[in-house]
């Protein structure tokens, strides 16, 4: 016969089961909430190079516009016969071909000379001034290559792909932090922004995506809709993801952004450089400035890399008068000088000013600028022998299409006649410059 437990050993073995299973759906909770914790936003989006592309149709571009994105290459193959686009349409396209950035309006092209690395982030950017159809490709906020576009009518933009009749030549690699503006941005405002993060208030930002959406490599299906940060979104469509694993995917680490892009409260009026009787004179105004510690003038010989600080001026600190500043470099390189202002907060925080270019020419020596011209060209010659001789402009098939009689060392010389393209402009000693006429 059976012996059922007396009713206080019951009790007690009815406890402790109750003990034990509470105490194992605390841990199975806490469990999954720790591996809930870990799970990681996604920071960029990764493209697959098959059939991965974004629809951002709903942005809008025509006339001057500036194109901004970070990049990852986790191959880079310079014998690659594809193109593989990163923000482009039906007539605009910013792209890497063999190995190299590239951007263009109907296949008329400009491209960096330098093969990208793999496995590295880059910022990359284009401009397009309509008024002059200059267009500036940049690399890490710094321009590599400038050159003349047609007009252009947009009517498709995606991200990772480019519309030909079809969609194709697709993105293989990590996109992130794409910006749409409907206005050239200056060299200055790409080379400060490019490494910080916008917020989507800016003026003439028109499509702001920061791909802070999803799980980075976890099941994100459904998440279809690339969000737009700007004022005004225009949210995009991802189209054939795999959206679920570590490729065709929201990813993480995205670019390495440090902080908020800042606007500092120093209102910078103008700043130009010119030739002085012993040097360069740099003179600049500022209308308002606020926590001004001061300009650091910094000068350079390609105004891309290896800048070197010339003088340190002091600002004003706080103030809303007009405040003029000037300084003379007395000891600038024979040829090219590039200038820019480095404007420093009393908190540490900086912005550079455009670049400002005098060329320091030897006797004898020929100086032409700007050498992307649109209505005129100056001219400058230290050989007084050459006044009173002429002048010759020579098209790309070597014939002579403008001939000027040289009255003045600084001459200013009218192309506004001239068609498109490069030209050559020769004395009659031999000196010459080419120049491209916009």
């Amino acid at each position: 016969m059976k012996q059922s437990l007396p009713p206080k050993h019951f009790e007690l073995r009815f406890r402790t089961a109750c003990f034990r299973y509470l105490t194992l759906l605390i841990t199975l909770f806490f469990f999954l909430s720790f591996q809930t914790s870990k799970a990681q936003t996604g920071e960029a989006l990764n493209f697959d190079g098959v059939d991965d592309y974004v629809d951002i149709s709903g942005v809008k571009i025509s006339g001057s516009y500036t194109k901004e994105a970070w990049i990852y290459l986790p191959v880079v193959n310079p014998a690659d016969p594809n193109a593989h686009n990163i923000i482009s349409g039906s007539a605009t396209s910013l792209y890497v071909y063999q190995g190299k950035l590239g951007a263009g309006h109907n296949f008329n092209n400009v491209q960096d000379p330098t093969v990208l690395t793999a496995n590295t982030w880059y910022h990359v950017a284009v401009t397009f001034d309509a008024s002059t159809g200059t267009m500036t490709l940049y690399k890490n906020g710094l321009p590599v290559n400038v050159g003349v576009a047609p007009a252009y009518t947009e009517t498709t933009l995606l991200l990772g792909a480019i519309y030909t009749g079809t969609v194709g030549y697709f993105f293989q690699g990590n996109i992130d932090q794409v910006r749409i503006w409907n206005v050239v941005r200056t060299s200055s405002d790409i080379f400060n922004d490019f490494s910080c993060y916008a917020t989507g208030n800016e003026p003439n930002l028109i499509a702001l995506y920061p791909f802070t959406q999803g799980i980075a490599g976890g099941n994100n299906a459904g998440l279809t809709t690339l969000g737009d940060s700007s004022a005004t979104p225009h949210n995009g469509t991802l189209m054939n993801f795999a959206l679920n694993g570590t490729t065709s995917n929201w990813i993480a680490p995205g670019a390495p952004l440090t902080n908020a892009c800042i606007t500092l409260p120093v209102q910078l009026s103008n700043f130009s450089a010119e030739k002085s009787s012993n040097g360069v004179i740099l003179r600049w105004e500022t209308s308002t400035e606020i926590n001004n510690k001061g300009f650091q003038i910094q000068r350079s010989t390609d105004g891309l890399n290896h800048w070197f600080d010339v003088a340190f001026i002091a600002g004003a600190g706080n103030t809303t008068e007009r405040h003029k500043y000037s300084y003379n470099d007395v000891s600038p390189f024979k040829g090219n000088n590039y200038y820019r202002l480095k404007q420093i907060n009393f908190d540490g925080e900086s912005k550079y000013s455009n670049i400002k270019t005098v060329r320091i020419v030897k006797s004898g020596e020929l100086s032409l600028y700007p050498t992307l011209a649109h209505d005129n060209i100056t001219l400058e010659v230290a050989n007084v022998d050459m006044l009173n001789t002429m002048v010759s402009v020579f098209d790309g098939q070597g014939r002579v299409v403008q001939k000027e009689r040289l009255i003045d060392q600084k001459q200013q010389i009218d192309v506004s006649g001239l068609q498109r393209g490069m030209y050559l402009l020769r004395l009659e000693n031999g000196d010459a410059g080419r120049f491209l006429k916009l």
